[in-house]
């Protein structure tokens, strides 16, 4: 299926929307590699108002659309970090986070971007494997006083 892509400052995202999107996504993809306790101390609530405009400031966004609205999106630091990674449960699977992340690595080498990194959840890590990203480390950052899993992951543009 193809996807709209769009690349949006934060100021021009529906953050909402965006806020929305990343709940349902961990709340309804990530449950076989997380415990409902660890869900919902990664993601107690939406994304919202001011808290999302404090939470995605400066972030360069990378937004694949469907007919039903965001399917997938991916964000990018000017500290070249990408820093969210989700896809809308519609969606998982069907191509729209591939895009969206393509669109970005596109953006990132006409930039001249020598490495992203990212925090990558025990989800999403086999996608950033795919795309060539090699872990650094196992990290256990703490959530509203519960510890999760992630890794950090690098990748370098030759």
């Amino acid at each position: 299926m193809a996807y709209t892509i769009e690349i949006l400052p934060d100021s021009k995202a529906d953050l909402d929307a965006v806020g929305q999107l990343i709940y349902d996504s961990i709340h309804a993809l990530a449950g076989t590699h997380y415990s409902p306790e660890q869900l919902n101390a990664w993601a107690p609530n939406p994304y919202a108002g001011e808290r999302a405009r404090k939470r995605f400031g400066d972030q360069l966004f990378f937004i694949a659309s469907d007919d039903d609205g965001i399917a997938a999106l991916m964000t990018l630091t000017p500290e070249h970090h990408l820093d969210f990674a989700y896809a809308h449960p519609r969606s998982a699977g069907k191509g729209a986070a591939a895009q969206a992340y393509s669109s970005l690595e596109t953006y990132a080498r006409g930039q001249n971007i020598n490495a992203i990194t990212s925090d990558v959840s025990l989800v999403a890590r086999p996608f950033f494997e795919k795309r060539g990203y090699k872990t650094l480390a196992k990290q256990h950052p703490i959530a509203n006083g519960v510890a999760l899993i992630n890794f950090k992951m690098r990748k370098e543009f030759s």
